[in-house]
């Protein structure tokens, strides 16, 4: 058959391009791959540790390790939750319900207590009535007093000296499913119950067993301060937040010694943020290669797409995505990678602005393929997770901060009768992380005082602003005389 000049044209044009594309599929994957290749060998040249198994803390005896105490040994093959005491309070409290009195619903706040008569009377409602001659506190204690074994052996687990994950580190990965070695309900539970009994201990005026529930949780937070699992960050955020606020209504109930205050502030002292984000960071990276870059080296898209959405079927797999070069993923890994070198190298910095730090965004964005190309879509989901606890540690920085100094007043207060009018009359004090500045103080007329810091929008991920209201800390000039 002899092909005419139109189908001889056509049959070239079919050719050239298959050919340029095959040149092209060739090209993009040769690149792809060296240029990742190069990527790692200068990370690792570098020192940085792309693993989570050179992240993880070393190894350690069950005896000594936190997460290896029996407490936790059961719950991991049942469906034990734990204490539900204060899961069922912020329930009878309002929780998600718009008419349930939500400012009531906060447990306690940075400028507000706990309104203990109306959690006694709600929640008393809901489960039995509360005896006349009981005060509110000793209802809501009596109430918690169940879980007191459960939050004795947390205690007991938490005086462990180590801490490290019992899970397999090798097999985690970026694919969405969890740390199957931690059952997350029976944490929070625990940990909720164990801040909400010292909260009452603090309005009952029993500073010394709120303080040792401090100390625990602040053991706590220290415990999984050197993980790089994200999952794991997530509770130690929450638990810093958690003791800031217990320490604030401690303060504000007047229930500790010269001697305990002392104590608070060497414990909250020691308590960091940034180290523990910066290892997240590099953790998260560890896992995403740890899950992708086999993979990729195998497969390129089609072993990950299978992998990420249904690693049992083939036919899951779109057919195009054999039309895209694997070098596209190994790319891909050499930004992802630099950028996270890049954003610790600069949280390292403590002359760096932190706020900055969640304005860093990745130079690409997931685009046209995002539905197919699960390694982008992985790429952006640890970038949402780590620009929100970015955020996180930023406001929680701050609220340590404003703790810290909340302690010192509270000592210039009692041997003096006043607080000072200047900040500049006490010494070492922290400055406020949002500005590399002083914190905003100002006395009131009557007594009292408000630590006021500029905050961030929560809506906003990639660009974030000030909000209209401050990260506020405020003592009243009236407060409960200290329980005898």
């Amino acid at each position: 058959m002899i092909l005419s000049n139109n189908g001889r044209r056509l049959l070239a044009i079919v050719v050239g391009a298959v050919v340029l594309w095959a040149l092209t599929y060739l090209g993009f994957s040769l690149y792809g791959k060296h240029a990742w290749r190069e990527t790692k060998a200068s990370l690792l040249a570098q020192g940085e540790l792309l693993s989570l198994e050179q992240l993880a803390p070393p190894a350690i005896p069950d005896a000594e390790n936190f997460q290896a105490a029996p407490l936790w040994a059961e719950p991991q093959s049942s469906t034990k939750k734990g204490p539900n005491f204060a899961t069922d309070l912020v329930k009878a409290l309002g929780g998600a319900k718009k008419n349930a009195a939500p400012v009531r619903a906060n447990l306690t706040g940075y400028d507000r207590p706990i309104d203990l008569d109306y959690a006694a009377g709600v929640f008393g409602r809901i489960n039995q009535t509360q005896p006349e001659e009981e005060t509110a506190a000793q209802f809501l204690l009596r109430q918690i007093s169940p879980a007191d074994p459960s939050l004795a052996a947390l205690t007991e687990a938490a005086a462990r000296p180590h801490s490290r994950y019992m899970g397999d580190y090798s097999s985690l990965s970026m694919r969405p499913q969890g740390l199957t070695a931690i059952n997350w309900e029976y944490w929070q539970n625990l940990t909720k119950a164990l801040g909400f009994r010292a909260i009452i201990q603090c309005a009952h005026g029993d500073g010394d067993a709120a303080l040792r529930d401090i100390i625990t949780l602040t053991r706590i937070i220290r415990h999984l301060e050197p993980e790089p699992l994200m999952e794991l960050e997530m509770i130690r955020l929450e638990l810093i937040r958690n003791v800031t606020r217990i320490v604030w209504l401690g303060l504000y109930y007047q229930c500790w010694s010269d001697a305990q205050l002392r104590e608070l502030e060497t414990t909250i002292s020691s308590i960091t943020i940034w180290p523990s984000l910066i290892k997240i960071h590099r953790g998260q990276r560890a896992r995403f290669l740890q899950w992708a870059e086999p993979l990729a080296e195998r497969g390129g898209l089609k072993s990950l797409y299978r992998s990420y959405h249904n690693p049992e079927f083939d036919s899951d797999t779109p057919g195009f995505l054999f039309l895209f070069p694997p070098g596209i993923v190994f790319t891909d890994f050499s930004t992802y990678s630099l950028y996270i070198q890049d954003f610790t190298r600069k949280a390292e910095d403590p002359s760096f602005p932190r706020i900055q730090l969640i304005r860093e965004r990745l130079p690409f964005e997931p685009g046209i393929l995002e539905s197919a190309y699960p390694q982008k879509l992985s790429i952006d989901q640890s970038k949402a997770w780590l620009i929100g606890r970015t955020r996180a540690s930023l406001e929680l920085d701050v609220r340590l901060s404003q703790t810290i100094i909340g302690l010192k007043l509270e000592e210039y207060y009692r041997a003096r009768q006043r607080y000072p009018a200047t900040l500049s009359e006490l010494p070492n004090l922290p400055q406020n992380p949002m500005t590399n500045a002083p914190f905003d103080y100002r006395v009131g007329c009557s007594g009292g005082y408000a630590l006021r810091s500029p905050a961030l929008k929560r809506e906003g991920k990639e660009n974030p602003t000030l909000a209209k209201e401050d990260w506020s800390w405020e003592i009243p000039s009236e407060r409960p005389a200290p329980v005898p």
